[in-house]
C-alpha cells in the first residue's frame, strides 16, 4: 500500500553548536520544518538526518524518494531513493536494561523546555532519572533538629508526575536544609530532622505511585575518588538510611579507587551498584565487576567522560551498552 512518507520520515539538519571546550560540534538535530530548506555557504556542505518512525507499519521493505534542488531560477532536481526495512520484531515498552542519564533538565540549558526534554529522554529509553537540587523536596529544620514550616513539594512532584511505570529515580543530596544558626548536613541535628522527614517522603512518593522499587537514595557520587573519604561517607550515610528504613534502597557508583574490600564493607547496605565502565568494569581482571555479579545485587555500569560533544567516534556510546549486555548487567548510563 502507499502512504505519505512524511507520516513516518522526519528530516532534520545537523547543526553545529558550542561545546564545553569552547569549540563547535555537530550535535543538535532541529527539524527541517515545512519549508524543507538547507542553508549552505559558499564551498561548504551540510548533513541531512532522516528519522524513521515505523509506528504501526507491517514488517517489510518500504521506499520513497527524496527530492533535492538548489533554490535558483533553473536547476535540476536530484532524486535520492530512500529504502528502509521494518523487521518482524518489536521493542518492549519496558526495556530489559535500565538506562540512567544524569540529564539535569531542571538546571541545564534545557530548563526552559523541560517538558519536551523529559519526554524526549523517555522516548530514547531513559528510565532512571537522577533528582538533585531543585528536583528534591525542600524542608527546613531548626537548631534542635525539629522540622519547621511546610515542605515544598512542587518541583519534586513535577518530575514524579511525568514518570512512566518503568521509570525510577535516584535521590542525590539532602532535602532537609538548616535554618539560620542550625547545624549542617551530617550533624546530630540534621540526622534527627532527616529521620523525621524520611517516613513522610516515603509516604509522599507512594502517593505518586513511586514505591520502594522505584527509588533509591544516592548518598555520595563516585566513591573511590578523594582516597577513602567518599567510601567512608557512603558507609556512614547508607547505614544511617537503612537504620531509619530498612526497605529504602541505596545506590552507589564506584569509581577507580574503590576496591573489592571496600565493596564488602558496604555490601549489606547498598542495593544498586553502578561501577564506572572505564576504571572498574574494563579492568583486565574483571575482579570487581565479577565480585559484584556474584552478590546477587543489581549491577549496572556507566561512563561519564568530559567533552563528549567533541568526540566523533560512536564507541563511547555503544561500547558501554554492548559490554554491559555481554556481561549480564541490568543497567547502563
Amino acid at each position: 500500500r502507499t502512504f505519505p512518507a512524511r507520516e513516518h520520515l522526519l528530516l532534520r539538519q545537523v547543526t553545529w553548536v558550542p561545546t564545553a571546550s569552547g569549540r563547535m560540534g555537530p550535535d543538535a538535530l532541529p527539524e527541517l520544518g515545512d519549508a524543507g530548506t538547507l542553508a549552505l555557504g559558499p564551498s561548504s556542505g551540510a548533513r541531512l538526518w532522516i528519522d524513521v518512525d515505523t509506528g504501526e507499519l507491517e514488517p517489510g521493505t518500504y521506499t520513497t524518494t527524496l527530492h533535492l534542488r538548489a533554490l535558483v531560477p533553473s536547476d535540476a532536481t536530484w532524486d535520492i531513493p530512500v529504502e528502509w526495512t521494518v523487521a518482524p520484531v518489536a521493542l518492549p515498552s519496558a526495556m530489559p536494561v535500565k538506562f540512567c542519564n544524569w540529564g539535569y533538565v531542571n538546571s541545564s540549558p534545557l530548563r526552559d523546555i523541560a517538558e519536551e526534554a523529559v519526554r524526549d529522554m523517555q522516548s530514547h529509553h531513559t528510565s532512571v532519572f537522577v533528582l538533585t537540587g531543585d528536583w528534591l523536596p525542600k524542608a527546613t529544620y531548626d537548631a534542635q533538629g525539629r522540622l519547621t514550616g511546610d515542605v515544598d513539594w512542587q518541583n519534586h512532584d513535577w518530575i514524579l508526575d511525568r514518570l512512566r511505570p518503568q521509570d525510577m529515580v535516584l535521590l542525590l543530596g539532602t532535602p532537609v536544609l538548616p535554618e539560620q544558626g542550625a547545624p549542617g548536613q551530617g550533624s546530630p541535628g540534621w540526622e534527627k530532622a532527616f529521620a523525621t522527614f524520611l517516613p513522610r517522603w516515603v509516604e509522599h512518593l507512594a502517593s505518586r505511585a513511586v514505591g520502594y522499587d522505584k527509588w533509591a537514595l544516592y548518598p555520595v557520587d563516585e566513591p573511590g575518588l578523594l582516597g577513602g573519604k567518599l567510601i567512608d561517607e557512603l558507609e556512614r550515610y547508607a547505614r544511617y538510611y537503612k537504620h531509619i528504613d530498612p526497605n529504602a534502597q541505596v545506590y552507589t557508583d564506584p569509581f577507580k579507587g574503590m576496591t573489592v574490600a571496600d565493596m564488602k564493607r558496604v555490601l549489606d547496605v547498598v542495593d544498586i551498584w553502578q561501577p564506572n565502565f572505564g576504571t572498574v568494569v574494563s579492568e583486565p581482571s574483571r575482579e570487581r565487576v565479577n565480585f559484584l555479579k556474584s552478590t546477587g545485587k543489581q549491577v549496572w555500569t556507566y561512563e561519564a567522560a568530559g567533552g563528549v560533544k567533541d568526540m566523533a567516534g560512536v564507541t563511547y556510546y555503544w561500547q558501554v551498552i554492548w559490554t554491559a549486555w555481554e556481561l549480564g548487567l541490568t543497567g547502563v548510563g
